[in-house]
C-alpha cells in the first residue's frame, strides 16, 4: 500500500490481537489534527507523525481489552488498533506531498481493512465494531 503513509513518509501501521472469533473491534486513535506547516512539521517528528516511532506493542483496552473479566461481551474478538499518524483526521486522501509531508490517513485506514480482510479474516466477520475517539471518533 504505497499512499498509506505517516506524516513523515513512514509506512502506516496498526496493531492486531487475533482471536478464533469472527467477531471484531477495530478502532482509530485520535489525538487531533495539525493545522499549519509548523504543527504539522513538529507532529511528524513524533509517534503521531511517524510509525518510526510507534512503540512496538498495543495494550488492548476498554472496548478492546482482551479478556473477558474486564471486557465480558467483546473481550474474545479479534482487535485491530489503529495509531493516528497522519495528522489528518483519518481522512486524507492526498498523493502528493506538502511542505514536504504526507496527508493520507484514509488510505492508511483502506489499507488496513484490505489486509485484515485478505490476510487475518475479517472478510469472514459475523460482527465488526469500528470505534475511535477524538480525531479517530470523526
Amino acid at each position: 500500500h504505497p499512499r498509506a503513509r505517516c506524516l513523515d513518509g513512514s509506512a502506516g501501521a496498526f496493531y492486531f490481537h487475533p482471536s478464533p472469533s469472527n467477531r471484531w473491534v477495530i478502532s482509530l486513535q485520535g489525538g487531533g489534527e495539525c493545522v499549519n506547516k509548523e504543527s504539522c512539521m513538529q507532529r511528524a517528528k513524533s509517534e503521531l507523525g511517524s510509525s518510526d516511532r510507534m512503540p512496538e506493542w498495543h495494550y488492548f483496552n476498554g472496548l478492546q481489552a482482551t479478556n473477558t473479566e474486564q471486557n465480558p461481551d467483546f473481550g474474545e474478538s479479534n482487535m485491530i488498533f489503529i495509531p493516528y499518524c497522519s495528522g489528518d483526521l483519518h481522512l486524507g486522501k492526498q498523493n502528493e506531498t506538502k511542505f514536504g509531508l504526507r496527508f493520507s490517513g484514509h488510505h492508511i485506514v483502506a489499507a488496513v481493512f484490505e489486509t485484515a480482510a485478505r490476510e487475518l479474516g475479517l472478510s469472514r466477520a459475523s460482527l465488526v465494531i469500528f470505534t475511535g475517539s477524538s480525531a479517530g471518533g470523526i
